[in-house]
């Protein structure tokens, strides 16, 4: 078998670039698109809801997960967990969540909370 070598044209560097520049703007605008501010706090444990809290009242709320325990606060409109006991602790360095659709989730305890509004959000109309 000979030994090939693949030499880049012109019109392949200008592909790339194109392809390249289309992400990051595609990117851009999905980022910038308008986010409604959730009502509610989710919890769900190994699939069930669990919990429905209202982010307008500030708490600390713990959670019994599969395994351990989490500590949901919170505070300001804003829902962060701040303690857990799992081994990797991931969650309690997520920011903390406030845009409906945002999640926190611990694997080891299989605990997610998520950020709902009042209208269930719809991914697809039909005729």
């Amino acid at each position: 078998m000979k030994n090939r070598r693949y030499h880049l044209t012109k019109w392949d560097v200008v592909l790339m670039a194109a392809l390249a520049m289309t992400s990051v703007v595609l990117f851009a605008v999905v980022c910038r698109l308008p986010r409604s501010p959730g009502m509610y706090v989710e919890v769900s444990v190994s699939g069930t809801v669990t919990q429905q809290l209202p982010l307008a009242e500030d708490g600390i709320f713990v959670i019994q997960g599969i395994g351990g325990t989490n500590t949901l606060t919170i505070a300001d409109g804003r829902a962060r967990i701040t303690d857990a006991d799992c081994p990797d602790a991931v969650c309690v360095r997520a920011h903390g969540i406030k845009q409906t659709g945002e999640q926190i989730i611990c694997l080891p305890h299989q605990v997610i909370c998520e950020i709902v509004g009042d209208e269930p959000d719809l991914d697809v109309i039909l005729p």
